[in-house]
Parts: structure tokens; C-alpha cells; sequence
């Protein structure tokens, strides 16, 4: 909030300044009247600019603020992020980034803030907590919640989340602390984040605020995009690749994608799926390290196959969670099997047609194939599948660290 009260005082300087000049004008003449007018108009433009970048509240920044604040000081929230906001007084909201009117998101300090306008605004029943709820109680709601929605819960998850609410590390819970865990578990991409913090891959969770979150930026929000369409495009078909990266970071970037793979295979003794995967759910920082960026495609294994098993078939077509995610139809039993057919290193290997052969230096180009080949022929239902899925993804790692290694681009 300083910044606003500095700049509200120069722009107060400003308009002082514009009046001194307007009252200047008076007395001149017709021609130098026009030139004083054109001057007045400019700082005119400049103020305004100042005010629209600094001072004006597109996401609604300052009621959010007031809100959490408000929350944070009757103890109801907690969260290293409140302190930062509220005591220390540094602006978390001047820049923002997206405003779907429920979700607003900004940037702050090389993080993304994300916050649900509406929770922070009017509340949620379900999601407070009565005073006097106990860790006991707190640790079997979530493991409840974990089931229903993940299909799976575990101690060590529970206990990390436990951990994690512990914001003033005393050892000691909250109820503030215990509202703000609870309300954070019940946004799907802070949950999958908090699940996968081990991964590389995964944005990092710096900080929260009740269930407000801030988690690591990511500068380039796409690996590539060839579904935009122009006149352009139709005549040269793969100019989208044209600003691809060079092939060394293309590679390293490569490298990520197979380790995101293995990362979510297994956590927590629970298995995830991606079932919905495409360069637009991957994002890079600016050394070229991968970044999840959009997790709404991660499904619990266990979630994917108790849906598919209770769906009535008379095809294969009926049997599809999504277009990852399906299974084959029993027409005997007109039941699906529930059993999911392509694992997800299938899918990362049909993406990285695209991207790992274009531009590829010769003498590897047939290794990188024979490998993509040996991916295309992956059937999540054969015997042995977990062992192949593994040989695989390190023998395409091995291929490409191999190369790029001791890329000077690297």
C-alpha cells in the first residue's frame, strides 16, 4: 500500500502543477495559448497514466485486501502471505494478471496470487470451522474429504498437511490456522500443488493467506501453440514452429515432460492420471525448466476407474472418462471395464512428435524414433506395463541428456 500513497502524493503534485500552468495561459498569446493547451493535454495523459497503472482496481484489489485483513485480525485466517499483506503493508494486488469474476489473479514478487473472490467475499458455511475444533477432528474431515475426492487418502499426507498449517511453526493449531488449511484443500489446483511439491515440475508453493495462495510465476505459459488459425498459417502449416526454442532447450524442456510423467505415476501411495494433456497445460521458465501450468487434467486413478466401472455400454465410445482416460466396453455384460488403455507416457510421446523431431541433429533423429515408436505401442493393460512404462521413459531420458549435457545453450 505505499506505493499508492506515494503516488497518490504525485499526482497531487501533478494536478498542482497543471493548475499553476492552465492559470499561466491566461495571459499569453493566441499561439502560445495552443502550445500551453497541448502541454496541459500531456501531463493531462501522463497523470492518467499513473492512475490507471498504480491506482485504479481492476480486480477488485483493495476489497480483497480490507476482506482478509479484517479476517486475518479476529483470528478467523492465517498464513505467512497475511502478514506480509496486512502488518508488513506490501501491495499484493497492483498488478493484475486475469479476472474471470469468481478467480482473480495477480503478480506479485516473481509469484502468481491467486483468489477466490467469491469465498473471500461472502463465505462458505461449509468451509468454516466452529470454535474449539480439535487437530483430531480437523485431521478426520480432511482424510474424509481426501477419500471422496481423491478416491485414496494417507497418514503422511494428512501429516504434511497438518504440518503445513502450522504457520507460526508454535506446534500448535489455530483456529485460524485450521479454517485457512481446510478452505485451501478445497481448490483443486492448491491441493494437486501441494501434493506434488517434491516434483521439479510443479510450481512451488511460496505462501497463503486463509485461502488465498502465491505460488512460483511462470514466464512462458505454453510449450506451442498450433491451434491458432490465420490465412498465414493455412498456407505455411508449420510456422508455429518457427519460434520454437532452439532444439537443445526443446530437448531439456523433453526431459521434463518424461519426469512429470514418473512424478505423478505414484504419490502417496495413490496413482494419477492426466487426462487431459496438450502443450497448453506446460510452461517453462526463462532457464527452460518445465512448469505445470494448468492442472485440471489430474485425476486420481482410483477416481477414473470407479467412474468408468459404473458406466452401462453398448461400444468402446461409451466408455470414455475423457479422450485420455477411456476404457473398453464388456458388450457381454454391457459394462465398461474400468480399466484405463493408454498410460500417460502414450500421450507425452504423441506430443513430443512435434516437438523433439523437428530441427533434431541427424544422427539422432532415428533413435528419437525408434523410440516415440516403441511409446506408440504402450497398452496400459498389458502385463508388465509398469516395468515397460519405466524402461522406457529413463531409456528416451538417457537419449536426450546424452546430448544435450554439455550444451552450451544449457
Amino acid at each position: 500500500m505505499r506505493r499508492r500513497k506515494k503516488t497518490r502524493s504525485l499526482l497531487g503534485i501533478i494536478l498542482e502543477k497543471t493548475l499553476n500552468i492552465v492559470k499561466q495561459c491566461e495571459n499569453l498569446t493566441n499561439e502560445a495559448i495552443i502550445l500551453c493547451a497541448a502541454g496541459v493535454v500531456f501531463v493531462f495523459v501522463f497523470a492518467f497514466a499513473i492512475w490507471r497503472i498504480t491506482l485504479s482496481d481492476p480486480c477488485d484489489g483493495s476489497n480483497i485486501y480490507h476482506s482478509l485483513c479484517q479476517q486475518y485480525q479476529a483470528g478467523e485466517i492465517a498464513g505467512r502471505l497475511c502478514y506480509t499483506m496486512c502488518l508488513e503493508q506490501e501491495d499484493l494486488f497492483s498488478y493484475c494478471l486475469d479476472d474471470d469474476g469468481n478467480t482473480k489473479t495477480f503478480l506479485y514478487d516473481q509469484s502468481i496470487v491467486r483468489v477466490n473472490y467469491t469465498l473471500i467475499s461472502h463465505g462458505d458455511p461449509d468451509l468454516s470451522l466452529q470454535e474449539g475444533t480439535t487437530v483430531l477432528e480437523l485431521r478426520e474431515r480432511m482424510n474424509v474429504y481426501l477419500l471422496q475426492t481423491q478416491g485414496h487418502s494417507s497418514i503422511d499426507l494428512l501429516l504434511r498437511l497438518l504440518e503445513f498449517s502450522d504457520f507460526n511453526h508454535d506446534e500448535k493449531i489455530s483456529l485460524g490456522e485450521a479454517q485457512s488449511i481446510w478452505q485451501l484443500i478445497h481448490i483443486p489446483e492448491f491441493l494437486y500443488y501441494f501434493i506434488f511439491q517434491k516434483s521439479l515440475v510443479f510450481p512451488h508453493l511460496n505462501a497463503t493467506c486463509g485461502s488465498m495462495y502465491a505460488f512460483q510465476y511462470t514466464p512462458h505459459i505454453n510449450l506451442f501453440d498450433k491451434t491458432k488459425t490465420s490465412w498465414f498459417k493455412k498456407v505455411f502449416t508449420n510456422s508455429y514452429k518457427w519460434n520454437l526454442p532452439a532444439w537443445p532447450r526443446r530437448a531439456k524442456l523433453s526431459v521434463g515432460l518424461l519426469e512429470f510423467v514418473m512424478d505423478i505415476y505414484e504419490e502417496y501411495d495413490n496413482r494419477y492420471l492426466m487426462c487431459d494433456i496438450g502443450p497448453d497445460q506446460f510452461g517453462y521458465t526463462k532457464n527452460h525448466d518445465l512448469l505445470v501450468a494448468d492442472v485440471s487434467g489430474i485425476v486420481s486413478m482410483k477416481k477414473v476407474e470407479w467412474y468408468l466401472r459404473n458406466l452401462t455400454c453398448g461400444s468402446d465410445s461409451q466408455c470414455m472418462y475423457s479422450k485420455q482416460c477411456f476404457s473398453q466396453c464388456d458388450v457381454d455384460a454391457g459394462q465398461c471395464s474400468g480399466k484405463v488403455v493408454r498410460p500417460g507416457l502414450w500421450f507425452v510421446c504423441d506430443m513430443l512428435q512435434d516437438y523433439i523431431l523437428f530441427d533434431a541433429p541427424r544422427y539422432l533423429y532415428f533413435d528419437l524414433k525408434r523410440l516415440l515408436n516403441r511409446c506408440a505401442s504402450l497398452d496400459a493393460r498389458r502385463d508388465g506395463i509398469d516395468i515397460e512404462h519405466a524402461i522406457l521413459q529413463e531409456d528416451f531420458k538417457s537419449v536426450l541428456w546424452n546430448e544435450i549435457v554439455n550444451s552450451p545453450l544449457i
